[in-house]
């Protein structure tokens, strides 16, 4: 091992282990495994370099790992990849693929930001979340998009002298499992939400329902594994609403509370590595739900869409 190759290991692992110890003494505080972040504010708009920077500092008081799911806004990528740079966060990066020509320029831009930043604290690369499960691309189409992904991540590797790329796990975020997609992919991406099981009972008392929820949560945890060929799971999504009236499924803030609270302190004993949906609000996908505001996905947040409003 030369020289170079050898003092760029020692400095990537280095910083794994300072992110580790961030994660031993700040776990305790922030006590989710993961939060997923989506950063708009408004739809169809990038925010400021400040608006990110507020949304940072709250994301790190309830979690150390973020999911984001697009690369879409280059301020955005280039803050929350300088944090994972200096082992502040992990990321779990996101590519959106919608069977669009902005699919090339989201993949374009991940590698580029792998590039730049070679040492970022990187929890795992996600191509697509429910692609397939919107019809938008094939299994096949997932597969293939995933393969590209990986040979040119592995490509870098090589070309910079830089092997912990190769280490980076490279998969997708689904609804289901699906075999082709698992053959390609290093974990196993589900989201889970219990909310939308049409054959979950129901019940408007909300330990009732928050134990009814954590109960399925944990099964259909376990039916991915079984059906995973032996790879790690990861829960890309889980959550509640805490308001809905469109739904049969009741939405709460208690019922919200409640669900999060089992389930994080049942996840360790489950081996649940898990990514809470969501921080804030997306009043932004107003536009995508038919301007209802009575849609359950607009108020999965543990904040209101002010940033500043706890719900509890």
């Amino acid at each position: 091992m030369d020289a170079t190759l050898n003092a760029g290991l020692c400095a990537r692992v280095c910083l794994v282990c300072v992110a580790l110890l961030l994660t031993t003494v700040s776990e305790g505080e922030a006590y989710l495994f993961g939060v997923t972040y989506s950063p708009y504010r408004t739809f169809g708009a990038c925010p400021s370099d400040a608006e990110i920077r507020e949304d940072v500092g709250m994301l790190l008081q309830h979690a150390r790992r973020i999911r984001i799911y697009s690369l879409e806004c280059d301020n955005v990528n280039r803050i929350l990849m300088e944090e994972a740079n200096k082992g502040t966060l992990s990321l779990m990066l996101g590519v959106w693929l919608d069977n669009r020509g902005t699919d090339q320029k989201e993949i374009d831009t991940l590698f580029a930001l792998l590039r730049q930043y070679p040492s970022a604290d990187i929890y795992g690369i996600c191509v697509g979340n429910e692609a397939i499960f919107r019809g938008t691309l094939s299994a096949g189409e997932i597969a293939g998009r995933i393969t590209e992904v990986r040979n040119t991540v592995h490509s870098q590797s090589y070309e910079m002298n830089m092997p912990w790329l190769r280490m980076i796990p490279i998969y997708t975020m689904e609804a289901f499992v699906h075999d082709e997609v698992v053959a390609v992919s290093d974990r196993v991406g589900i989201n889970i939400h219990p909310f939308y099981h049409s054959n979950l009972s129901s019940s408007q008392d909300s330990e009732t329902m928050s134990d009814m929820a954590v109960k399925r949560a944990f099964n259909t945890l376990d039916i991915m594994r079984a059906v995973s060929h032996g790879k790690e799971v990861v829960i890309g999504e889980i959550g509640w609403p805490t308001a809905a009236t469109s739904q049969d499924m009741p939405a709460s803030v208690d019922i919200a509370k409640k669900f999060m609270d089992k389930f994080t302190a049942q996840a360790g004993s489950h081996g649940a590595q898990y990514f809470w949906f969501e921080l804030f609000d997306s009043s932004w996908k107003y536009q995508l739900v038919g301007q209802d505001w009575n849609k359950p996905d607009l108020h999965f947040g543990m904040y209101y869409p002010d940033r500043h409003t706890k719900k509890w």
